[in-house]
Parts: structure tokens; sequence; C-alpha cells
């Protein structure tokens, strides 16, 4: 069996780009979430809320590209991600 009949992604997907890239995502994430609480923007509630779906779609997504068989794994990230887009 190929790559492209066992990934759910249809492509090997790089897993140093996944790391690096829910990393980044995080750290953005969690530098909005103190200046929320820190200028209590509490009207900004659905940008947080966004964001973290966003960055635990990521983190599902740099899982589920270390584990290519799991189709839960992927489709938790790809929900995550899909449904704030």
């Amino acid at each position: 069996m190929t790559v492209q009949t066992v990934s759910p992604y249809g492509y090997l997907p790089s897993v140093p780009m996944a790391i690096i890239g829910a990393t980044l995502f995080s750290i953005a994430t969690l530098i909005t979430l103190y200046q929320y609480f820190k200028h209590k923007s509490w009207f900004f509630y659905s940008m947080m809320f966004g964001a973290l779906l966003e960055s635990s779609g990521y983190i599902g997504r740099a899982y589920s590209s270390t584990h290519l068989t799991d189709t839960t794994s992927f489709l938790v990230g790809y929900l995550t991600i899909m449904s704030v887009s």
C-alpha cells in the first residue's frame, strides 16, 4: 500500500512543520489570551474561543501526522480547524 491509500491527507504530511505550526499558533493564542484578560476585553470572547479551537486543531493535526492510520485524530484536527474557518 502506498502513502496515498493509507493517509487521509492524500500525501505524506511533514511532521516538523506540523509541530512548528501548532507551537507558533499556540504561542500566539496564549499571548492573545493574556491580553484578553489583562485588558478585560470581554466582547472579544468569540475570537478567543476560535483561537483555542484552532490551536487544538493544529495540535491534533501534528498528532495525526505521526499516526496516519488513526482516522479519529485526523477528524478531530480537521473538524476543529474547519469549524473556526
